[in-house]
């Protein structure tokens, strides 16, 4: 399987399977057990929140899977345990969860689409935008084989500890992603509610390789779980040669058409190569030792922050500033906006790959669903903002495709 966000699907999955296999090792320590759950779930919330929303079912599936001795231990310790390793990191970015809470209103959507209409739900045979011409049924089958394949596993043999684990975290797998999937059109977006799922369902696949018999256990009882995971191969096969194919033929396996088009492909070369940084290095020269700079760009990576204080305003980022940027407000708000940030000047990347502009994002709107289309008129809207910007400040450098604008002076604004 392979979805947009590699890393954060790959690495959440990884520690939903640390969490699993921490359970097959220490279910007579159920404190040392909740101590390294706590750990892992923590490093889930704070390296992508939203995978954090499976955690609660995974915690309820270990709760009745362990012996009933250690369950209240682990119940107990568990949950303290993860809002202990989570608090730095939430402690850090507390203001800014708490105005993604009250700006909420603006993200959701202003109406539910249908249902079966507007989106494509768990047994689709559409295309994904994503994943090389993998439907939504090949998530949707293969869940109800993991828990058709646990099911047969827990039945046909003597319960042991890892299938009393297993079992029931294929359960929650199976469980979240129809829960998720019933939501499509009505929360979220079809892909966003894939993407979320990927990881589960990843760690799920693992769950069932768990069935596998022992030497002293017949190849038949194998059966399900080895069934499994052929289809899990066979289904994902056409992707994986359609990978490699890419990976021969443009040197990269990610799963977006515009990364076949040669002109972006020539964009992405300059920028990741010493040129792309040098020209960075150029545009951040015009801007003040130790000011702190607003970037808006595709590149971010190419600035250096040992050289100024950086705010990168990603429009997907609800934790950045742009969570509680006054978006509705006027001109001279949004500017006092970003003086009380202390931000001195704007690096604007207002052109190259990567870059939607205002044209390309009014004529996708009629095709969004109501929460892209609510960020998508945001981006409009900062852009808008940004020419104004250019417009009516000082622009300090400009080559393509970098902007520099100054907001207020460094200098004076240190003397105040």
């Amino acid at each position: 399987p392979l979805f947009a966000n590699v890393s954060a699907i790959y690495l959440g999955a990884l520690l939903y399977l640390i969490a699993i296999a921490l359970t097959l090792h220490l279910t007579d320590s159920p404190f040392k057990l909740a101590l390294l759950h706590g750990l892992a779930y923590a490093g889930l919330a704070s390296f992508k929140p939203n995978l954090a929303l499976f955690v609660p079912f995974q915690y309820l599936s270990f709760c009745f899977a362990l012996p009933r001795k250690q369950r209240v231990s682990y119940a107990l310790a568990a949950p303290l345990s993860s809002a202990l390793f989570a608090a730095p990191w939430f402690g850090t970015h507390f203001e800014k969860f708490a105005s993604l809470v009250g700006n909420r209103g603006t993200l959701a959507p202003t109406q539910a689409p249908s249902f079966l209409n507007s989106e494509k739900w768990i047994f689709d045979t559409e295309n994904m935008f994503f994943g090389f011409s993998v439907t939504p049924l090949h998530y949707g089958g293969l869940a109800l084989i993991v828990l058709s394949a646990a099911t047969i596993g827990m039945v046909s043999k003597k319960r042991s500890l890892p299938r009393s684990i297993s079992f029931p975290a294929a359960i929650c797998s199976v469980f979240f992603l129809v829960l998720v999937s019933a939501l499509s059109g009505r929360v979220l977006e079809s892909d966003s509610i894939f993407r979320y799922f990927l990881p589960t369902f990843l760690s799920s696949v693992f769950v069932i390789s768990l069935l596998l018999p022992s030497q002293r256990e017949s190849l038949r009882s194998a059966l399900p779980s080895l069934i499994t995971l052929s289809i899990v191969i066979f289904s994902f096969t056409p992707s994986l040669i359609s990978r490699l194919s890419k990976s021969v033929n443009y040197h990269n396996a990610l799963p977006l058409a515009s990364t076949s088009n040669e002109s972006y492909l020539n964009y992405c070369r300059f920028m990741l190569s010493e040129k792309g940084s040098d020209l960075a290095d150029i545009v951040q020269s015009a801007t003040p030792r130790d000011s702190t700079i607003l970037l808006w760009t595709t590149s971010s990576f190419n600035f250096k922050p040992h050289r100024n204080r950086i705010l990168d305003m990603d429009p997907a980022a609800y934790i950045a500033p742009w969570a509680d940027f006054p978006f509705e407000e006027d001109y001279d708000t949004k500017l006092e906006y970003l003086r009380k940030l202390g931000i001195h000047c704007i690096i604007w990347q207002n052109t190259g790959g990567g870059v939607r502009e205002v044209s390309e994002l009014e004529a996708m709107m009629p095709a969004l669903h109501a929460r892209r289309k609510a960020l998508a008129m945001r981006v409009i809207e900062f852009w808008q903002f940004l020419n104004q910007l250019k417009a009516r400040k000082k622009v300090l450098y400009e080559i393509p495709p970098y902007v520099v604008i100054e907001i207020q002076d460094y200098n004076k604004s240190n003397r105040d």
